[in-house]
This record gives structure tokens, sequence and C-alpha cells, in this order.
């Protein structure tokens, strides 16, 4: 008998295998579950997460989302078959199935396509990686997996409905198929099978070809990358979607050839147990593979999982493991048992009343949440206490030290006489610098410190010479008092030559001039922020662009990756206040070849090629690569780095002289280099030698063709101690203090427009203001004997002249 409109098909499972059902059923539970808390988990970061709005991580959350519907469109009925609790689906349920699984693979399919297509971007392409994957192109992904799918899989389903079907309802399967629901027609099939074979090779069989011709390209193009590091950073970026790959392909194209080609070949059982496989295994560790390959992820989830641990988490779980326990003991008290005439045990649970069980675990669940509220109060009520505790018995500490009558024969001293002396010298020495200050006239506002200065100095002699002769127990108190006189003293002279440097200092330069004679000063620091990656980006470098004359006002910012080799992305903000405000910037992705070393000069960004020797010159307008060249001799991979400064053997710099590039050699023995470059070329045009050993310095700039180096002298400050002129070859040493808000400068770079120095340390950009010595007058003595502001080296050091390259 025919019909056109059959009654409800009946699902099998897996034949051959019933009484395994039951253990079949586990581990397609267990990857159901994780298929749907780590896709939604990794979805819902992509969604809430501001961090994850590129396109790599959207392209992820799209993957996420297909494997949700992918899983969830089949694996429920067939959990349902297994266990034994409905085999029937009804004819329009089992098209819905079928349609929107079938739908799910296709789409899941272009998404792995695309993301193939961005990783050969991404690394054969680095440069228009921004311009070519941006948010527009992902939505357009998105869509076009969708409408892919449902357009190739709704006349298979139209030609399924049109069919007739004999009284065969029984499908030998966990969920319905196309092909498995066409074998039950009496109808001519044909047209079903050979369009299946057709969307099989036009779909799946075309997106794993593409993606296979990407993956070569990108293999051809890793062949050819300089260094074995290198290599296995392009490797490494493609691994994970590799596995994805095959984990997706290689069950899903088993089980299509076994429909169509292994029918009576392979065993049914094989043949289903496969298909549920590619339906539940790729969904459950594809957010396992990229947590695990991509460290933000990682991060990310490990620190949700720490604040939902430490939050409700804790109190959900007492509340489950108190309910859990309160219900175990109510059942064993309904338990009995017997031994029948076979010496058969049998055992009986008594569930007459539900109420009777709810009705107490509902009140432990209460009191559990009101034990929990007291127990937070109370201990906020006792830390509470123990700080007015620890207040009350420091006040008390204090009034006994006060009251408490002193014995100078129980106290120990241990200063002698020579202690006293050597400080009646230092007090001495102070009287004496105060009175020379006093002397020297021309300092405003100074007079009345002065004056209260040499009163305080005198004050402690009367007070030294008292306790000489008296209990020497206040000797510590007389010591803290003369260590805050001295650092008086030293401030006062300190603003002294800054206030008599800046008399003499003339007017202010303009832009890119070198009507100067070097450098005199440096402002305090000025903290404009945190890098826009946040404060594990420690290492990196920031600025504007150090071409003289230069009227743009974009500013740059370059942070390097947390292990400070390499930059991935940069952003160019239009003025200084969207830099501040984080607003109106574009961020560029550099991909792979990128270093560390970077400036600005006339809108090109010039950096140390990741790995390498070699200089890169990036064009800032379309972030295109527009020239490499390597630098003869230069040593790079940290080799000869800064002190303190590692991953940076190559440092660009730009000041009213041109371009220049910093490094060491080994010919030099780690000396450091300096090269003048021509901008356009990247060509070597003349290269001088220093004394200075690179890895004892802590950075450098160039200023009007003077070289500036750095030592730190503590975690507060740093002096530019020497300098090299390269217009005379002659170098001198200086001593220019220059506070530090962090206790590392990573990144120097000097800016002729504004004269200030851009600094990048421990992830925050700071800038100071340079002040040269431009004397619109005779200088006093002390000044004009100083060549760049400073004491020149002695006569016994020879000039370094420049040497051609």
């Amino acid at each position: 008998m025919l019909f056109s409109g059959p009654g409800p098909f009946v699902l099998l499972g897996v034949p051959g295998l019933e009484a395994l059902h039951a253990w079949i059923s586990v581990p397609v539970c267990v990857l159901y579950v994780a298929a749907l808390s780590g896709n939604a988990l990794l979805l819902g970061l992509v969604v809430a997460d501001k961090a994850f709005r590129t396109p790599m991580y959207q392209l992820l959350g799209l993957l996420a989302a297909t494997d949700l519907i992918l899983a969830t469109s089949t694996v429920p009925k067939a959990l349902a078959v297994l266990w034994g609790l409905s085999g029937e689906i009804s004819f329009g349920a089992c098209l819905t199935q079928l349609f929107v699984a079938h739908v799910a693979f296709i789409a899941e399919s272009t998404v792995l396509l695309a993301m193939a297509m961005d990783r050969y971007v991404a690394i054969c392409q680095p440069l228009r990686y921004g311009a070519l994957l941006t948010q527009r192109v992902v939505g357009t992904v998105a869509v076009a997996a969708v409408a892919r799918g449902a357009c190739v899989m709704t006349p298979p389903v139209v030609l399924l409905q049109r069919l007739p079907y004999c009284g065969q309802r029984v499908l030998p399967h966990t969920y319905c198929e196309h092909m498995g629901v066409a074998r039950l027609a009496c109808g001519d099939t044909r047209p079903n099978v050979w369009y299946g074979l057709a969307t099989t090779l036009l779909s799946p069989v075309l997106d794993l070809g593409l993606i296979g011709a990407s993956y070569a390209l990108i293999l051809h193009a890793v062949c050819h990358l300089p260094s074995h590091g290198a290599r296995s950073k392009a490797l490494s970026t493609c691994g994970a979607h590799a596995s994805v790959i095959a984990l997706f392909y290689t069950p899903a194209l088993f089980s299509f050839l076994a429909h169509r080609f292994g029918r009576y070949t392979v065993p049914s059982h094989i043949h289903i147990l496969l298909a549920n496989l590619y339906m539940v295994v790729p969904p459950a560790l594809n957010p396992v593979v990229y947590g695990v390959r991509t460290q933000q992820i990682a991060q990310r989830l490990r620190h949700l999982l720490h604040l939902c641990w430490t939050g409700s988490m804790r109190k959900t779980y007492f509340i489950m493991v108190s309910v859990f326990v309160a219900t175990l003991l109510q059942l064993l008290r309904s338990v009995s048992s017997y031994v029948d005439e076979g010496n058969t045990c049998h055992c009986v649970v008594h569930l007459t009343n539900y109420l009777s069980l709810l009705q107490p675990l509902e009140q432990l669940q209460n009191s559990a949440q009101e034990l929990i509220g007291k127990y937070e109060q109370e201990l906020f009520r006792v830390s509470k206490s123990v700080y007015t505790n620890e207040d009350q018995d420091n006040q008390i500490l204090d009034v006994r030290h006060r009251t408490e009558p002193r014995n100078p024969s129980t106290l120990i001293f241990p200063y002698n006489t020579s202690t006293f002396n050597l400080l009646h010298l230092e007090l001495e020495k102070a009287q004496k610098l105060v009175t020379q200050l006093k002397d020297k006239k021309g300092v405003d506002g100074a007079e009345g410190l002065l004056h209260q200065l040499q009163s305080q100095v005198m004050n402690a002699s009367l007070i030294l010479k008292l306790l000489t002769e008296s209990d020497p127990c206040n000797f510590s108190t007389l010591q803290q008092e003369v260590d805050v006189l001295e650092g008086q003293l030293s401030k006062c002279e300190r603003e002294r030559e800054q206030q008599q440097a800046s008399r003499y200092s003339g007017l202010p330069l303009p832009p890119g001039s070198c009507a100067h004679k070097g450098l005199l000063a440096v402002s305090r620091p000025f903290v404009v922020g945190l890098n826009w990656k946040g404060f594990s980006h420690k290492a990196g470098s920031w600025g504007r662009d150090s071409a003289p004359n230069s009227t743009s006002s974009l500013y740059w910012v370059a942070p390097l990756q947390t292990d400070g080799r390499y930059f991935d992305y940069y952003q160019l903000y239009k003025s200084y206040n969207d830099l501040v405000l984080l607003k109106n910037y574009k961020e560029w992705f550099m991909g792979y070849g990128d270093g560390s070393g970077n400036t600005v000069y006339e809108n090109f960004m010039y950096f140390n090629y990741y790995g390498t020797s070699d200089m890169a010159k990036v064009d800032l307008s379309s972030n295109t690569l527009v020239l490499q060249r390597p630098l003869s001799g230069a040593t790079y991979n940290n080799r000869f780095s800064y002190a303190g400064v590692p991953w940076k053997a190559l440092h660009f710099a730009g000041d009213e002289k041109g371009l220049w590039v910093l490094y060491a050699t080994e010919e030099s023995k780690g000396n450091l280099v300096v090269s003048r470059l021509n901008a356009s070329s990247l060509e070597v045009e003349e290269t001088w030698h220093t004394s200075q050993y690179k890895p004892a310095l802590s950075g450098a700039f160039m200023a009007c063709g003077v070289l500036y180096a750095l030592r730190s002298l503590n975690i507060h400050q740093e002096e530019i101690f020497y300098a090299f002129d390269t217009t005379t070859g002659q170098e001198y040493h200086i001593s220019i203090l220059l506070d530090k808000v962090m206790e590392t400068l990573q990144g120097i770079n000097y800016c002729p427009s504004d004269h200030r120095l851009y600094v990048y340390s421990e992830g925050f950009l700071v800038y100071y203001d340079l002040t040269f010595l431009t004397p619109t007058r005779k200088p006093p003595k002390s000044l004009a004997k100083w060549p760049f502001g400073v004491h020149a080296l002695s006569k016994s050091v020879k000039p370094i002249m420049p040497s051609k390259p």
C-alpha cells in the first residue's frame, strides 16, 4: 500500500549493538555536555568582551555557534533513542532535523574555509590583513554560510517530501539523514543520489580543496622564512586550525563515502558510530583546542572561572552538597531488604510521600542560605574589629613609649666619640655650603629658604654640642634631622642650577632648529596613561613623527607582546587629545615579520624585522611594507641589547639631521655603532663607532646629530651621561638626571617638532620636555666651559672620526 503522507519513523539506534546502547550513550552525553558548555562559554566571551572584537575571534564565535546548532540538532534525539525513551519521530520533525543538521554542517565548512583564508592573509600578506579582513567581512561570511547551507539543502528536502513511502518506516540510525530517509521511499531516488553527490562535491569537498591550497601557500611562505624561530611561530599559528579541520572532515567524508560506495562492505554499526562522532566530537574539542592554543582566551577563561568560584559558585556548591547528603540519608532510611528462597537479596525503596522529602530539602536550603549570610556578616564585623584593635594597640604602644621613664643604663648606644666628631664635620660642611649659596646672588625667591636653612644648621650644631655632654640616646634623632637638612640643601642646590640654566637658555627653539649648544636639562616626567593593550604589555614604543619641521599631529603607539620580542598591532591617533581619550584612532595589524626598535619618520614606521638583522619600512597611510633591507654586520636576536631591555638589538631614531639606526656588531665587540640612513632606500650613508659598551647602556636617542646615552642610577633616576657629536666626531661625559615613573625605560624616541622625549616605561606612556643651551648673553664661567651644557672629557680622548660603510 502506497501513501504520500507517512506516519512517524522509528529510529533503531545502532543495529547489532542494542545491548550496548547504554554504554554508547555515556561518551555521547559527556561530549555533548562538553560541547554545550565549551562553545557557549567561547561564544559568550566573543560577544561580551570588547577585547575579542577582532576578525579572528569573531570567526571563532561563528564556529562556536555552528557547533552548538550542529550538535543540538541531532544529539538530544540520539540520546533518547539510545536510552530507550523515544524512538519515534514524525515525518515533519525528521525533515526539519536533517535540514538543520546539514545546513549547520555546510555553514561550519564555510567558516573553516574563512578561517583558512584568515591564516593565509595573516602569514602571506600580513600588511594587508587589517584592510582585507574587517568586521563587515566577518558579517558577510556569517550570512553567506547560512544562506549557502539553506540554498543547498532546500531542493533535497522538497524531493524527499514529494516521494511516496511504503510500509517500511524503520530507520537504522540515531537521527534522520538525507540518504537514510531517501532509501525508505518507494519511488525513484536517483535525483536524490545524484544531487547529494553534487552538493557534497560542491560544498565540503570544494571547501577542503581550497583549504588545502591555502595551506600549501602558507607552507611555501613559511619555508622561505629566514629563521627557525620564525618558522616555528608561523606553524604554531596554524596548528590549532589544522587539527580542527582534521577532526571535522575525516569522519564526515568517511560517512559520506560509506553511504554511497561502501553500503555493503562497511558494517552498518561502524557507519552509524562515525556519523555520531562527526556530529559531537568536533563541537566538543573545538573550544578545547582554541582555548589551549590561544593565550588570550585561556587567560580570560581562567579569570572568569576564578571569579565565579570565589563568588556565588562556592555557595551553590555548599547548598548542592547539603541537599545531596540530606536526600541520601532520607533514601537510606526508606530502604528495606529481604532474601528470598533462592538466596537472592531484594532491596525495596519506599517513596510514598514525596512532600515529606521536599519540605526538609527546602528548609535545609533556606537554613544554608541564612547561615551563609550570617557568616558573611560576622566575618565583616570581625575584620572591622581587628582593624580597630590594631589602631588601639598602636595608640597604647605610642602612649607607653611617651610615658615610660628612660633608663640610660638599659639602653645600648653603639656610637662613640669619633661618631660625634664626624657629625660635627658634616654640620660644618653644611654651614659652609649655606654661606656659599647666600653669597651667590641672583636666585629669585631663595633668600628666605637659605636663611631658614642656616638657622636650622646652627640649631643642629647647638643641639649636637649639648648632646655630647648629655644623654647619647637622642643621637639617632639628631642624625635623622641632619639627613633631612642635607636633602633640603641638595634640593636647593639643584633648583638653583636649574634656575640658572633656564635664565641662560634663551628664547624657545623653533621646531626642527639646531641653533643651540647641546642638551641642558630634562623636565619632570609627564604620564599620559597606560598603553591601550594593558599593563601586561610592558615593552614597546610610542611618540610623534621624528622628521624635522613635521606639521603632523599624528601620535603612534606600538606595544610589544608580553615577551617583549615583537608587536602585531599598532594604533595611530589624530591628536594628543584623541590619544588621552582613546578615540578617533586607526588600528593596524602588522602580521608576521614585526619586530622592535620602532620609530616613525616622515609618515613611515621603521623597525627591526623579527628574527633577522633586516630593516623594515612600512607606509603608515596604507599599512604596506615598502622596503626590507639587511643591515650589514649588525647583530640581532638579543645579541648586545640594552641593559634591562632585551630583544632590542637594532634601535631606530630620528632627529633634525635625518634617520639613524643604533646597533652593535661583532667587530665592535658590543660597542654602540651609529649609522645615518637614507630614509628612502635604507642605505647606510655614514657610520660612527663609539667607546660605549651597548649592553651597559639603558637606552639612547639622537638630537641634532648628537647621540645621548643613558644609564640607570637607581629605581627612581636615570642619568644622561654620555654624548657623541657625529658632526665633529667628539665624545663627552655629561650628567643630566632624568626622573623615572617606572624602573625600566623600554623605548625612547625624540621628536624635533616639540623637543620632547617620548618614553615607553613598563606599559606607561611618558614624555619629557628637553631644554637646550641657547645663550642670549654671556653665561657665567661655570656654564661657559660646558660643551653641551656639561663638562667635556679630558683632552687625552681622541675624537672618533666617521667611517664610510
